[in-house]
């Protein structure tokens, strides 16, 4: 792995790569859907809720208190380029109607190969916002999709008091189906929120973290 790892400044967690050349972010790109992979082959998924056939699994992750959260669900209608458009490279509004706590999003960067975005989110009253500095990847494999993020490191987006800088790592994978026009999706999420939240907080995300699917469910659904 390229050298992008150094200590917490105003801008750094020590954790997280700070891709700045293309040769870097086109490494990062690999090796994150490479990881990406390795957790939507895991087996050692606990069911936590299941609602109108959409399924909430948790999975634990060395180094990390955080566990994975997995989101499986079948959505009909679909128009895949507006799909991977709406997931890969969204408008604050289409950001908004799939996270209702979504208060901004904004495009720090477009490159050839990937986009990095910076989105705060609302967590509950009496607690910061938080907001995620991500690098957001595409790719396409056969006829499977899949849209994926990577919290970094930008030294021209540095870190504030408010919102707290989260750090967000996910995958979303797009397979058909045999019925045209259906895809299965599947979501895995990794957010470490930094800093303190109460455990009510906590749970609801765990809880509610399908509600995203069920609202680009019900977008498709309206097509019919």
């Amino acid at each position: 792995m390229a050298s992008w790892f150094s200590t917490k400044t105003e801008w750094q967690y020590n954790d997280l790569p700070t891709p700045t050349t293309t040769d870097e972010y086109v490494q990062l790109e690999s090796e994150v859907f490479t990881q990406r992979q390795e957790w939507l082959s895991r087996t050692d998924w606990t069911l936590v809720k299941e609602s109108s056939g959409i399924t909430i699994e948790t999975a634990p992750i060395d180094d990390s208190d955080v566990n994975l959260v997995r989101v499986r669900g079948l959505i009909d209608n679909v128009d895949i380029a507006n799909l991977i458009k709406q997931l890969y490279t969204p408008t604050y509004e289409q950001r908004r109607n799939l996270y209702s706590n979504c208060e901004s999003h904004d495009v720090v960067e477009d490159r050839d190969n990937c986009q990095i975005t910076l989105s705060e989110f609302a967590v509950g009253s009496m607690v910061s916002n938080r907001e995620t500095l991500v690098v957001r990847f595409h790719r396409e494999v056969d006829d499977k999709h899949y849209v994926f993020v990577q919290s970094i490191n930008r030294e021209d987006t540095p870190h504030k008091s408010s919102p707290v800088r989260a750090v967000a790592r996910s995958m979303v994978a797009i397979e058909p189906t045999d019925i045209e026009n259906q895809y299965q999706i599947t979501s895995i999420d990794h957010v470490d929120p930094k800093g303190w939240l109460p455990s009510s907080v906590i749970n609801s995300f765990i809880s509610n973290s399908d509600s995203w699917l069920k609202r680009l469910r019900r977008v498709y659904n309206s097509q019919t």
